[in-house]
């Protein structure tokens, strides 16, 4: 449905047109005469263009078309026209009404990982990175210590996952990450977290024990 609602977006031209003689001019033009025109926010134009690559790069496996004429069309090329405006925070927080719908959805699919990682991040604001890194071992008596956070690496070519030490905004001057007492409902989350199936170092991981990934957690 996100796909589809993105790809509306696309001129009527550029839609009715053969995917072979849509060119990268084309695109480009109606970037900028058109969607840069609704100021999109720098997320909304990511998902737009990964969505035209994504389009194009099919094609050319099905050998409808030999070219992928969004392939160089770059976020940095069209960034500074996106809107840059910080939202409230009434528009940025979830209400109390809407954390229960939330807390009450995720308990409805307990088994699933990224459920119980919402569980734990409504009831201690920890973000994706720290949940999808949180060891075991970082579980002590008291107090959970958040101290690193997964992060993604594209030098390769391929994507990976892997854990640093150190949380997003003690990058320069790591010390040591926070400590966020236990209490009853998160005492709650982590016996469902125990109850996942596999065996892994971190609290909340696949059947298979590999740790849930930010993005995954992201998108559910």
């Amino acid at each position: 449905r996100e796909d589809r609602r993105y790809f509306s977006f696309l001129s009527e031209e550029i839609r009715k047109e053969l995917v072979a003689n849509v060119t990268e001019s084309d695109l480009r033009i109606w970037l900028v005469k058109s969607y840069m025109q609704t100021k999109p926010r720098e997320t909304a134009l990511r998902k737009m263009l990964q969505l035209l690559r994504k389009l194009f790069d099919y094609a050319k496996s099905k050998k409808i078309c030999f070219e992928n004429p969004a392939e160089y069309i770059l976020f940095d090329d069209y960034a500074k026209g996106c809107n840059h405006s910080k939202k409230r925070d009434e528009e940025r927080e979830f209400s109390e009404e809407e954390c229960e719908l939330l807390r009450q959805d995720a308990l409805d699919s307990r088994n699933n990982p990224r459920s119980v990682m919402r569980l734990l991040a409504i009831e201690t604001g920890m973000r994706a990175g720290e949940l999808s890194a949180l060891r075991k071992e970082d579980v002590e008596d008291d107090f959970l210590h958040i101290h690193r956070q997964q992060v993604k690496d594209r030098s390769s070519g391929h994507q990976r996952f892997y854990d640093v030490e150190y949380t997003k905004d003690e990058r320069m001057h790591p010390h040591d990450g926070r400590y966020f007492p236990r209490n009853p409902k998160i005492d709650e989350v982590l016996e469902l977290a125990k109850n996942l199936p596999g065996d892994s170092e971190y609290v909340f991981h696949d059947s298979s024990g590999k740790p849930i990934s930010k993005e995954s957690y992201s998108r559910h």
